[in-house]
């Protein structure tokens, strides 16, 4: 069965270095990617939601901040235990603990070299990914 990850960023390099981080994982990966945080509240009121294993969320984005993208995902129910993750630039520790107070199940700092990066994408795969059945 293929893994499903919604991915909310609005930096199309960080998303191809996302998947290329996850080219080396046993695991199939479809990416469903939104940069407007609209087309993805929409997206989720008709998708079937059993089949996401995970969200990892951008805070500084364009359309919608990612605080308000995770306030939307945590008042739907029907995404209780399905995991969050944070993947921000910012380092700020008053936003990491008000992400985690909003429902994020993570929060990992985008790294700014390479090899870093694409260590941080595989620990959030291995750790939250397989989290939800």
């Amino acid at each position: 069965m293929m893994m499903k990850v919604v991915i909310y960023e609005d930096n199309l390099a960080d998303l191809t270095l996302m998947k290329i981080a996850c080219e080396s994982l046993v695991e199939e990966i479809e990416f469903i990617h939104f940069k407007d945080g609209n087309k993805l509240v929409r997206y989720l009121d008709t998708a079937d939601t059993e089949e996401i294993s995970l969200f990892i969320v951008d805070l500084r984005n364009g359309v919608f901040c990612g605080k308000d993208i995770l306030r939307n995902l945590r008042a739907m129910p029907e995404l209780d235990k399905h995991p969050i993750v944070v993947f921000s630039t910012s380092n700020y520790f008053v936003e990491m603990v008000e992400c985690k107070s909003l429902g994020a199940n993570g929060y990992v700092v985008k790294p700014a070299n390479l090899e870093a990066f694409e260590k941080a994408v595989r620990f959030i795969m291995k750790t939250w990914a397989n989290t939800f059945s």
